[in-house]
């Protein structure tokens, strides 16, 4: 549910200068939530840990075989998929 105040700091928009300000502040922003996630799941994930990820095909499991900075490798039915941090879990 959105908070008043924010709906108010919205409609409190005059130009798109501000707009655009707002919208480059909101991008930054997710930006650092998605870093902290994939720190937390790179935090619990090694080599050989089984995980399971959300992808077109529904629900999928694997197996870990590389982590790298912002993404790991994966083996889901014997593919090897190069998938980031933040989407997956550990099963």
């Amino acid at each position: 549910i959105m908070k008043k105040s924010i709906l108010n700091a919205i409609n409190s928009i005059n130009s798109t200068d501000e707009m655009n300000e707002v919208i480059e502040l909101i991008k930054i922003k997710q930006k650092q939530l998605r870093a902290i996630k994939a720190q937390g799941v790179k935090s619990s994930l090694f080599v050989g840990v089984q995980v399971k990820l959300n992808s077109k095909n529904g629900v999928e499991f694997g197996e870990v075989t590389k982590i790298n900075r912002s993404k790991a490798v994966v083996r889901i039915d014997g593919k090897l998929w190069n998938c980031p941090l933040g989407m997956l879990e550990v099963a």
